[in-house]
């Protein structure tokens, strides 16, 4: 038994350095003005999250509706705020945010590069807590 939570542990471990390793080099490679087509997010839920990400970078808090659901109107939306104010966090982190007030500009290309390791760190951060 103990063997096998040695195992999870190192593997785990693995996992961790190969995607912050990645995140960096993706991170390197991403200018301000070009879009990265080989980490583009093509799943809507994930497209979303990255919306709502980008706009929590902007306002400075998780809106909680939007006028792109039910547009004129809006509508609230339905998914929790924590993990798109992790990500706002970590992306301002990893500066994907320039600027100063009104003329704060999100670096997309970055944002879309760094937002696509988080999963599998998170992934790597729970098998060594499990």
């Amino acid at each position: 038994m103990k063997s096998w939570l040695a195992w999870g542990g190192v593997i785990g471990l693995a996992l961790l350095a190969f995607a912050l390793r990645e995140g960096a080099r993706a991170s390197h490679r991403a200018q301000p003005t070009e879009l990265s087509p080989e980490w583009a997010i093509d799943d809507p839920d994930a497209a979303y999250h990255l919306r709502r990400t980008s706009l929590t970078l902007h306002s400075g808090h998780v809106p909680g509706s939007d006028r792109f659901l039910n547009h004129p109107a809006g509508s609230p939306i339905p998914w929790p705020p924590l993990a798109d104010a992790i990500f706002a966090g970590i992306a301002r982190a990893t500066g994907a945010l320039h600027g100063e007030g009104p003329m704060r500009v999100v670096n997309e290309a970055r944002l879309e590069a760094v937002l696509v390791h988080v999963p599998p760190v998170l992934g790597a951060l729970t098998v060594l807590a499990v």
